[in-house]
């Protein structure tokens, strides 16, 4: 049984308990279900729906009798004689369903319809004691849920029937579970589906098993996607699943593994369907084999599939050999290789002259070169390097002019690889003269700087890496030459005034580096310099030379991919070639690497990572919740958003003010409100001044989504717990109760601010004044109108008019009236906002002397 493979994995078992990414509980509660269709419909409780043996008490239950009612609005005959029973009987029910079991093309309809068999099935399960349902019931409203897309219904269901030891002959239902389990990322559940329907004899679907697969190979769970892929072949689904990347993705996974021999047995039942092995399949193998030094055994391998590979694979296989067992086997093998046919290029072979110069066999490294053009071959310029180097240490350095005329004949051009090699070979022979010689070509070659002053030797030092103040070319004028090591031109007695042990041994490293490339190196150099580029580049090379990159370069190449605007696709097909590699990284390149993929949208690559990381017990930072939740945002996976965030929570995630302003936002637009509430709740106590500071963004938030009253709700709490500190936080906390028309609240944060002299808002003012009138504040309202006024005079007729409006709508006509008379005394103009606000009050109180006699003032005014 898959189950039982999960046992084997305890210590991956806590963590993926708790990366459990689903809303829905694993095992079914039987105290309540969630009809799905609406977010705002509340839990229906099984208590609400339990029956005595009263008659007719169906009636009476309001969830049943809803239930009832939506289907008599589809079918009305098929409803009408259950609604006077006692007790629906296990046949009843069955002829509910089959009354309703068509389809009716309409979707709105069909899950209307089937949330209310459901609540109906649900109940009639708890009616009476040991009541059963016909197991023609079950798969029938089952298939149902299923094709109304309610699987957390179905859900509910499969456990209902697993506690009771039914199990429903229905292939389609249990797949799609397992489809909806994947997508949760549960895989204990899925593979506890999956078992149940091998032991009943039922086979997924081929989309299940696709998607389960596809899964499995993400988060590398290679003995499970090597057993349900053996599985699928043998249910008859062999080509489905073979003509895709899950093939490859099983074999990759099993030669990572080192399972080379399942790998082999995979590819030669999968040959049976005539499908043939591509390259990343061979790769793998021939990689598989290398690993394990079983170089006959993939000649036979290559022989019984009757398969060419690549000529990258014949490089691999060819590099592998040379350096376990020396170029001489190395060359073997490439006869045997010739005689079956293989394909070979220029460097094939100069994988054996870079061997051979190391080994000091100068003479077959020539016998190469020489096969390769015999060939009509092109050779590389590391094939000339290593040639080069190897004359340079065997003291042949006379004979580099023919290498170099030869690199011209064939039209390769000498790169600064070859220069590097020129520059130690003259230094290691003492041909300083040529050091300056070759120095001279590489400055007309834009290869290397140097200052009007400055000294060729000391910048060919530099660029071997030598200190060049630390070496100096001393004259020996000693008469018979005590010190001198080499002459010049002239026959002047010179040399070296350093430490030659360690001179040589620079020389040397750079002349043996030369022989072979040493790619991995290159690409720590590259991301230094920060060319992801050319680090990206030097991967395809290395392939090309049969070389597989390090666990050091892959962490240094993902780091730099991650920090640079490199296209994901680039990052995952880097990651696809080592998939045993991946979860090496360490754990700050695996964070960086979730949260890349989070930012650029591709979700589902994150959770699988984000997956694999925790059941290895890799610590998850803060900015990696934080990425990968505004990813679901910006994705809208709804779903995936709440599980995810239920799990981050359980870890005490909280991601820094900033980013949490930015998801707070992107939850309202969600509207996922209470997921926003409770961040909000948690950055509060986190960053209380901060978020107290600037908490008005928030409540904007909320209430441009609609939110008014979570955000009144978050208001009162803000008030209530007395955070508020700065002059700023409480004028947009008073301002936001006023639009809310919340002025009780308001009342309060103005008598807050009054108290520490600190002047309302003007406009919250405005607003506030009328309603202390309203409740009988007067002097209040008065007082706050001085104080705005002393603050703000230019804001005298609103401040009046504010006042005046109070008076009016507490009844207070004659304090109206004189304060409109303080407003003509103090020689303002007859306003017309004062006077709109006369008008109305004069109306409302039923004031028609004054309405006429503020006409008359009005129409004098005019006049004049």
């Amino acid at each position: 049984m898959l189950q039982a493979l999960l046992k084997f994995r305890k210590h991956r078992q806590a963590n993926s308990l708790l990366f459990h990414l689903s809303s829905f509980p694993r095992k079914l509660q039987l105290q309540y279900f969630h009809p799905l269709s609406s977010s705002s419909t509340k839990p229906i409780y099984t208590s609400q729906l339990s029956f005595s043996d009263k008659k007719g008490e169906i009636l009476y239950n309001p969830i049943i009798q809803d239930c009832l009612l939506k289907l008599s609005e589809i079918s009305p005959a098929t409803v009408r004689r259950f609604w006077r029973v006692t007790v629906l009987s296990p046949n009843d029910f069955l002829e509910i369903l089959l009354g309703f079991e068509n389809d009716s093309g309409v979707l709105e309809v069909e899950v209307k319809k089937i949330e209310s068999l459901w609540g109906i099935y649900i109940w009639a399960s708890k009616q009476i004691r040991d009541f059963r349902h016909l197991d023609k019931a079950s798969r029938i409203i089952a298939s149902m849920l299923v094709r109304a897309g309610l699987f957390k219904e179905a859900e509910c269901l499969d456990s209902l029937l697993d506690s009771q030891g039914v199990f429903l002959d229905n292939h389609e239902i249990y797949s799609y579970l397992i489809e909806v389990f994947v997508g949760d990322y549960r895989l204990e559940n899925a593979i506890a589906c999956y078992d149940r329907m091998k032991v009943r004899g039922l086979n997924p679907s081929i989309s299940c098993y696709g998607v389960i697969l596809e899964f499995l190979i993400q988060i590398h769970e290679t003995q499970l996607a090597f057993q349900i892929y053996a599985d699928a072949i043998d249910a008859g689904f062999g080509r489905n699943v073979s003509e895709g990347g899950i093939y490859e993705g099983v074999v990759r996974l099993l030669c990572a593994d080192a399972k080379i021999q399942d790998a082999r047995n995979l590819v030669k039942k999968v040959l049976v369907f005539g499908i043939e092995p591509n390259y990343l399949i061979l790769d793998s193998i021939a990689s598989g084999y290398c690993n394990k030094r079983d170089y006959d055994d993939l000649l036979s391998f290559f022989v019984e599939i009757c398969s060419m590979p690549d000529v990258t694979i014949v490089n691999k296989f060819i590099q592998s050999v040379c350096r376990q067992f020396g170029v001489a086997s190395g060359n073997s093998y490439l006869l045997k290789l010739d005689q079956l046919g293989f394909d070979m290029n220029g460097i094939t072979f100069g994988i054996l002259i870079g061997w051979a110069c190391r080994e000091g066999k100068l003479k077959d490294a020539f016998f190469y070169l020489s096969e390769i053009l015999s060939r009509n071959l092109k050779p590389h310029i590391y094939s000339y390097d290593a040639i080069l180097s190897g004359l340079f240490k065997e003291g042949m350095w006379k004979h580099y002019q023919d290498i170099l005329q030869e690199m011209e004949d064939q039209g390769v051009e000498p790169q600064i690889s070859t220069f590097r090699v020129l520059l130690a070979g003259f230094c290691k022979a003492r041909q300083f003269d040529e050091v300056n010689t070759v120095v001279s070509k590489m400055v007309d070659c834009s290869l290397i700087q140097l200052s009007p002053s400055g000294d060729p030797l000391s910048g060919a030092f530099r660029f071997l890496g030598l200190n060049s103040s630390a070496v100096r070319i001393r004259r020996d004028n000693d008469i018979r030459f005590h010190k001198a090591e080499f002459f010049d031109n002239l026959g002047n007695g010179l040399y070296l005034d350093t430490d030659v042990e360690e001179y040589e041994r620079a020389i040397d490293k750079v002349l043996n580096d030369a022989m072979l490339p040493d790619f991995n190196t290159s690409i720590c150099k590259d991301y230094m310099k920060k060319d992801m580029k050319d680090a990206v580049m030097l991967v395809n090379q290395m392939s090309c030379w049969g070389q597989e990159i390090s666990l050091g370069a892959l962490d240094t190449l993902v780091k730099g991919l991650c920090a640079s605007s490199t296209c994901i696709k680039t990052i995952s097909g880097l990651l696809k070639k080592v998939p045993n590699l991946t979860y090496q990284l360490d754990q700050e390149t695996l964070n960086k690497l979730v949260q890349k993929y989070s930012k650029k949208g591709s979700v589902h690559n994150a959770r699988a990572i984000l997956h694999g990381m925790l059941s290895r017990h890799i610590r998850l930072d803060r900015e990696t919740h934080t990425a990968l939740m505004m990813g679901l945002c910006k994705k809208g996976d709804l779903t995936g958003l709440t599980s995810y965030w239920k799990f981050a929570r359980t870890t005490n995630w909280l991601p820094d003010l900033k980013d949490g302003k930015t998801l707070f936002s992107r939850l309202c637009r969600r509207r996922r409100i209470n997921e926003a509430l409770e961040l909000f709740k948690a950055l509060l106590v986190l960053y209380p001044d901060e978020v107290c500071d600037s908490f008005h963004v928030f409540l904007e938030e909320l209430s441009a989504k609609g939110f008014t009253s979570p955000a009144k709700v978050l208001a009162k709490e803000i008030l209530s717990g007395g955070c508020t500190s700065s002059h700023s936080a409480h004028s947009h906390l008073i301002q936001e109760f006023c639009k809310w028309r919340s002025f009780g609240e308001a009342d309060v944060v103005c008598d807050s601010m009054l108290a520490k002299d600190w002047i309302p808002p003007l406009d919250a003012s405005l607003q506030l004044i009328p309603q202390l009138c309203r409740s009988g504040n007067f002097d209040k309202a008065v007082a706050l109108k001085d104080i705005c006024l002393r603050d703000e005079p230019p804001a005298m007729i609103p401040l009046y008019c504010a006042l005046i409006h109070g008076y009016f709508t507490s009844g207070r006509v004659g304090e109206a009236t004189s304060l409109f008379q303080e407003t003509l005394a103090k020689e303002l103009s007859l306003n017309v906002e004062i006077c709109d606000v006369l008008f109305l009050g004069y109306c409302q109180a039923n004031k028609r002397k004054k309405v006429e006699e503020l006409l008359g003032v009005v129409i004098r005014v005019l006049l004049v």
